[in-house]
């Protein structure tokens, strides 16, 4: 349909102008992203050819800090690969907020298998206004390790992931590891869009920012710094009220501390089998109203650039002459090229032919998530409802002023 014919052609100079204007506009704006996309291929590929550094014989302990809430994709399960990652000195410390919550008879259980390994830490929910940062200034208070590291609860460690990290972390320059993130063992169809945006959205994304701009973006799925480093930013407590606790850390490290973040060249894996398309939903649009106010407008208003086939599809709805219909396909065969590269290289293989369908629809919702972060300044996470300021500073807000909620 082309919505110039349905104009009153009264107006349809002044209108077709406008409109072509426009469309000009959104298939520049969509070839700009398909280009972006090509160049974070690039990247990844680049950082797959890096060397790790090398493993020293002995490293300092570990201690592995893992927040609990409510129930997660093998949580039992990728406890226990947890578990099998300790060394004699290290140990896994287990966060939960309440004897009440789903998640605290499965940290029993494995705490009872493991007395010598892991710890089981009641942590304060008002210890912070962010509710994971509460967790872990709970368990940082008896954590015994020279090395800290965050590992959420549906995240499996990879093999060799603790003398990896304590290698980049021998470097005195670096301040903090993150590796890249993908997903696996996908049976729903959100769990399905989850899995595509985390290996080519996120994991791809962080790798490319960091080779092509330099740009810090901590992964908080897996993020491991000294215990000493963290005391010099003053402890979690000062991240108290900060949505974006990740993001903040790796930003204060290089502005407070002068030292810089390594990505390591492992991967690891969050488990999403059951997760529902508005569970999906829900998650990224809390993720792009911290992005929004973590990266500040102008960086967060370029990210729409990576939707590029959405960006496609309006220059087609305006009018879809050959040369826009052209640019759809190329776009829509870079952004297919990019997800299934981007999940080949951080998994290992190739993803199921029925998650290809699903590339337009994860873009059409991520884009939807990106232009709700301009409008709601607000999330509820973990049941807290929270005004998001500049800085993702966190400021307590009444019910009758939400109307939308991105849960957890």
């Amino acid at each position: 349909m082309n919505l110039l014919a349905l104009l009153p052609s009264v107006h349809l100079p002044t209108w077709s102008a406008v409109l072509q204007a426009a469309q000009v506009l959104l298939a520049l704006f969509a070839a700009s992203g398909a280009f972006l996309l090509g160049c974070q291929i690039v990247m990844l590929l680049a950082w797959r050819k890096r060397s790790a550094p090398p493993v020293s014989t002995s490293r300092p302990a570990v201690s592995i800090l893992r927040p609990l809430a409510g129930f997660d994709d093998d949580t039992e399960l990728l406890l226990e690969v947890a578990v099998a990652a300790l060394g004699p000195t290290d140990e896994l410390v287990l966060g939960v907020a309440s004897e009440r919550d789903a998640a605290y008879p499965i940290a029993q259980r494995v705490q009872a298998l493991h007395p010598h390994q892991v710890r089981l830490v009641l942590t304060n929910p008002a210890a912070a206004i962010n509710p994971k940062v509460a967790q872990l200034i709970g368990m940082t208070a008896v954590a015994k390790g020279e090395i800290f590291v965050v590992s959420d609860a549906n995240v499996r460690l990879p093999a060799g992931y603790l003398d990896d990290l304590a290698a980049h972390l021998a470097d005195p320059a670096v301040g903090l590891c993150t590796h890249p993130v993908c997903g696996e063992g996908a049976e729903t169809l959100g769990a399905w869009l989850d899995v595509l945006h985390l290996g080519s959205g996120i994991g791809g994304g962080v790798v490319a920012a960091k080779l092509l701009s330099g740009q810090d973006i901590v992964v908080g799925k897996s993020m491991a710094m000294r215990s000493a480093t963290l005391q010099a930013l003053g402890g979690w407590r000062s991240f108290a009220e900060v949505l974006a606790e990740d993001y903040v850390f790796g930003r204060r490290l290089r502005d407070e501390l002068g030292l810089r973040v390594a990505i390591s060249s492992l991967v690891v894996v969050q488990v999403s089998r059951t997760r529902s398309v508005a569970a999906f939903y829900d998650r990224f649009g809390r993720w792009g109203t911290m992005q929004r106010f973590a990266v500040g407008l102008p960086i967060y208003l370029a990210q729409g650039l990576l939707t590029p086939v959405v960006l496609a599809l309006a220059a087609v709805a305006i009018s879809p002459s050959v040369p826009a219909l052209t640019l759809l396909a190329v776009v829509w065969t870079v952004r297919l090229v990019t997800d299934l590269v981007s999940l080949r290289t951080l998994r290992g293989e190739m993803p199921s032919l029925l998650a290809w369908p699903l590339v337009p629809l994860r873009e059409l919702i991520v884009f939807v998530c990106w232009f709700r972060g301009l409008v709601v300044h607000h999330v509820v996470w973990r049941g807290h409802r929270l005004q998001v300021t500049d800085g993702t500073i966190l400021r307590p807000m009444p019910a009758s002023r939400s109307r939308f909620s991105f849960a957890r």
